[in-house]
């Protein structure tokens, strides 16, 4: 919009549709017309118009003078709004402790590559023809090669302009619908630069499945482009379907194979919920993804995106695919909380967290470690493993369902006290959600448990067993698991190993039992002992009857 800006520095009261009408008479004089200056970019740079609002009623003039507002105010502009869009921003003194959690783990900063994805060197774009089809292949078991770009195709990796290949050119959509005939995907590289990529991910996505049993990488379907503003000239690409895959070496043409993993296909979360957020945009109907004879349906879920960004002004949705490395661990963690926050505050160490205090509840008579052969009897607990008084302690703690913190030096049997208490659970009929922050850590405890025969009641679920075959194959391997052994036979053994815990605790009863002369055998031996190290024997006598 032209507006003529000296009516509003002449010290008449002009309205804003005559600033708008003499600006553009301006423009039909071109002899007197000189230039224009766009507000619209000045205010984007920091600069403010004049005249300057200081209180209410007034506005201040070129010249310094005070004139009241005028009572007709039409066709004004609306405030600029100057807040940023790319982060949000909160008092925390003003949220509780569970929205601050909420806002830290949800990224909505351009750094996350969910909302501003760029081609890095863990980064693949795909020529594809028809994403559709892409998905349903996939979807199907189909497994596909990736070869480099043909030597007719001239677009730089680095051009903005990948995302917007048009599938109508003949040359684009030849090349890509005779490669997918063939069950190979053409990737927007050369041969070399290829070569190289696919090691990047291939090793990338490899580490994380290892240390951490995540799934990383995934094929982008459909980006939307969008901008943080109505002035902002850069756009950014955030993906929105998201389909787990996995690269395979090929041993016949050295290469990769990309196939799906045969897992639940997400729509991006995150966005979404940038969307909602900032600018108010709900899309519907997207949780679950709806689906087709195949798989997802992509047109549907294209046009439901595109039907609630027709406000948008240069918003658009890009059919492209890329294939990259995404993570959506802070978006489950921060759902959690959104949604079952009150559930989670039941439990009394997140109510501490939350509440900034640990409230210890006292125990009337506290088991220790010299009552454990009187309170705790063998059928009591099922230990498969060697343990020592404290680690049966703890295992016992544990079955009382109280809370605590295991710790000590490497080597010291913290993860056989772990299989321990797994396996005491399992006895008594409970499930047990075993976490570690490195796989390494689960690895060790379920092999000690596939050691002791308890693999069949061991479900994989956070590891590159995890795909939906896998686990069906898990729970009908422990579906066919046999009882072994009858109660009775365990009763009759723990029966046996309490009578040999009273018979050899018997003895050592006797051994530190204090008899008529103040002393027991165990004192006698002492003293007996240290004073043949220092040369005077001293005679005792102690009458006593083990």
């Amino acid at each position: 919009m032209l507006v003529e800006c000296t009516d509003f520095t002449a010290g008449e009261k002009i309205d804003f549709d005559r600033a708008v009408k003499h600006g553009k008479n301006n423009l039909s004089d071109s002899e007197n017309f000189i230039c224009a200056v766009d507000v619209r970019r000045a205010r984007a740079g920091g600069l403010r118009p004049i005249p300057q609002k200081i209180d209410s009623n007034s506005i201040c003039g070129y010249d310094g003078t005070v004139d009241s507002v005028p009572d007709y105010q039409a066709a004004a502009p609306k405030k600029l709004n100057r807040s940023g869009t790319g982060v949000i921003g909160y008092e925390e003194s003003s949220l509780s402790r569970i929205q601050i959690w909420e806002r830290k783990l949800l990224d909505f900063s351009l750094r996350n590559s969910l909302l501003n994805f760029r081609i890095t060197k863990n980064a693949l774009p795909i020529l594809t023809h028809d994403l559709a089809a892409l998905e349903d292949s996939l979807a199907d078991g189909v497994s596909f090669s990736i070869r480099e770009l043909p030597s007719e195709w001239t677009a730089s990796l680095r051009d903005a302009r990948l995302y917007e290949i048009e599938n109508e050119n003949d040359l684009a959509t030849n090349i890509a619908s005779e490669e997918f005939k063939s069950k190979r995907l053409c990737a927007v590289m050369h041969d070399e630069e290829l070569e190289k990529t696919l090691k990047n991910i291939y090793r990338t996505t490899k580490s994380s499945i290892e240390e951490n049993g995540s799934n990383t990488l995934f094929l982008a379907l459909g980006f939307l482009k969008w901008y943080e503003s109505d002035i902002s000239e850069k756009p950014r690409y955030a993906p929105l379907i998201m389909i787990p895959v996995e690269l395979v070496k090929s041993s016949h043409n050295k290469g990769y194979l990309l196939r799906s993993r045969q897992e639940e296909t997400q729509i991006n979360v995150t966005l979404i919920e940038y969307l909602r957020q900032i600018f108010e945009l709900k899309i519907p109907s997207l949780d679950p993804l709806p689906e087709d004879e195949h798989g997802t349906d992509i047109p549907l879920v294209f046009n439901t995106v595109r039907n609630c960004i027709l406000d948008k002004k240069r918003w658009n949705v890009v059919n492209t695919a890329c294939l990259g490395q995404f993570s959506f661990g802070q978006f489950v963690m921060w759902s959690d909380l959104r949604n079952r926050a009150d559930e989670l505050m039941q439990n009394k160490v997140v109510a501490g967290l939350i509440d900034k205090k640990i409230t210890v509840e006292q125990e009337e008579n506290p088991l220790t470690v010299s009552e454990l052969d009187e309170r705790i009897a063998p059928d009591d607990l099922a230990i498969p493993l060697s343990a020592d008084s404290s680690q049966m302690l703890a295992i016992a703690e544990a079955a009382k369902g109280k809370s605590f913190v295991l710790h000590g030096p490497p080597g010291t049997g913290k993860s056989q006290t772990i299989t321990n208490l797994i396996a005491n659970a399992l006895y008594h009929g409970k499930s047990v959600l075993f976490v570690a922050e490195k796989m390494a850590a689960l690895n060790v405890v379920q092999h000690r448990l596939e050691n002791i025969g308890l693999a069949p009641f061991c479900l994989e679920l956070h590891s590159n067993k995890a795909s939906k075959s896998s686990v069906l194959s898990q729970l009908e391997k422990s579906l066919e698991v046999g009882r072994i052994k009858h109660p009775e036979k365990y009763k009759a053994t723990a029966d046996r190993l309490k009578a040999m815990r009273v018979s050899m605790n018997s003895v050592i009863d006797g051994l530190h039992k204090k008899h008529e002369s103040g002393i027991s055998v165990y004192d006698a031996i002492e003293q007996y002992e240290t004073s043949k190290r220092t040369g005077r024997i001293t005679l005792i006598c102690v009458c006593m009857t083990l």
